[in-house]
């Protein structure tokens, strides 16, 4: 919708014509507040008119004025269900979409509306709809490459996982410089491969993967971590520092929080991935 000059005094030219009624004012002054002008009863209530005219119009300036007021009237864009603006074809925001074309906004659902609400599903739900609003807040948290990789140790067996950290030349490490490598993301195909440090932080911060000690059968794959280019280069810059480099082998494999997670998703009887 294009806009309409606005003259001196702050008036719209389309406005109309002053009324002389108790039903034209109330008539106008609900047309004002439609245009955006909740104060225009205020200016009327100082015209020679009479009581019970002043007394309709106080009413209705209060009820413009709360709206006016109404927080839930204004953008949030930290509103939970909030939604991006549309613009026209020059940038201007595009009118809020209601029931219809020009209605009023939906309204804003506020964070102790949001509580009450799982409150009182909290109350009837079951073990198995609460299962599976768990399981839905923890896919909602996935990325696909995490998903691969979930998949990959779905059938329990567990995966190399490397730790490197530095240390004094005499005495245990005291920091850690990386963590997390494993040949796990390259295995499943997942595409950033130099995520799959991050990758399993974030499946182990969410339950979903477990660490476990040193598998002594995965004595080449563990060789290999240690020996990739990026891992050396970091072992190179530890040496220089005046520490010495420590590797601390350890296992990654899927929790029991994980397991029942793809179960309850049938994941093992989709092997598309």
């Amino acid at each position: 919708m294009s806009k309409q000059p606005i003259d001196d005094d702050g008036e719209s030219p389309a406005t109309p014509q002053e009324p002389t009624s108790l039903f034209g004012y109330v008539t106008s002054g609900a047309w004002k507040l439609a245009t955006g002008a909740p104060r225009f009863a205020i200016d009327l209530a100082h015209k020679g008119i009479s009581e019970a005219e002043k007394r309709a119009l106080n009413s209705l300036r209060r009820r413009m004025d709360a709206v006016a007021d109404d927080p839930s009237e204004h953008d949030d864009d930290d509103a939970p269900h909030a939604r991006p603006m549309s613009h026209g074809a020059r940038g201007e925001p595009a009118a809020a979409s209601g029931s219809g074309a020009g209605g009023p906004p939906a309204p804003r659902v506020s964070a102790s509306a949001l509580l009450a609400r799982l409150l009182e599903d909290s109350a009837e739900q079951t073990v198995e709809s609460a299962q599976e609003r768990l399981n839905l807040r923890l896919i909602r948290q996935l990325v696909p490459d995490e998903a691969r990789i979930l998949a990959a140790l779905a059938d329990g067996h567990s995966a190399a996982l490397v730790h490197l950290g530095a240390g004094p030349r005499v005495g245990p490490a005291s920091q850690r410089w990386l963590e997390n490598l494993s040949p796990v993301g390259r295995e499943c195909g997942a595409r950033l491969l130099d995520q799959t440090p991050n990758y399993i932080r974030h499946l182990r911060d969410l339950g979903l993967l477990e660490s476990g000690e040193e598998d002594k059968s995965l004595h080449l794959k563990y060789q290999l971590i240690e020996a990739d280019t990026q891992v050396r280069k970091a072992c190179a810059e530890i040496e220089k520092s005046g520490m010495r480099p420590k590797f601390f082998r350890r296992t990654i494999r899927i929790s029991e929080a994980g397991l029942a997670l793809w179960k309850a998703c049938e994941g093992t009887g989709n092997q598309s991935w």
